[in-house]
């Protein structure tokens, strides 16, 4: 019996450094993984994108609120309607200026970006309301 109560002992112990081991890989990985993303970050570009875009919403809620005619839909409609096929197109540099005096935004995104080349262009849709829009975003980046 006193074997057989060293063996079960053995495999107790060899069990909890296998859990060990496993939780400290594990960890290993995960802070790896951690650091990894810290110093080499998702593409600027797609990151820039994504803001662009989060812009995009930002932006065409101010021009909204500002090209609409009070109680004239009808005159709101066929102002929004002339941009339904060319697009409302604003570069970077200029939505920054545009944003900058409405409202306090992080920029950040764009610090690796042309603020020429990079533009929005926001095709108003039927029927023309504050979300009937598609956005199309070019983002240049190195």
């Amino acid at each position: 019996m006193d074997n057989s109560e060293n063996n079960k002992k053995w495999k107790k112990l060899k069990t909890k450094k296998a859990l060990v081991s496993i939780i400290v890989i594990l960890l290993v990985i995960v802070l790896g993984g951690l650091i990894f993303i810290k110093f080499f970050p998702i593409s600027n570009a797609s990151t820039a994108n994504k803001k662009m875009t989060d812009l995009a919403d930002v932006f065409y809620k101010y021009y909204y609120e500002e090209n609409t005619v009070k109680d004239d839909d009808k005159a709101t409609k066929e102002y929004f309607s002339n941009w339904k096929d060319i697009g409302i197109t604003i570069r970077l540099k200029d939505l920054k200026i545009y944003l900058d005096n409405r409202k306090n935004e992080d920029y950040s995104a764009f610090k690796n970006c042309d603020e020429t080349k990079s533009k929005l262009t926001i095709f108003p849709s039927e029927p023309f309301g504050p979300t009937n829009y598609s956005v199309k975003v070019e983002v240049q980046c190195k």
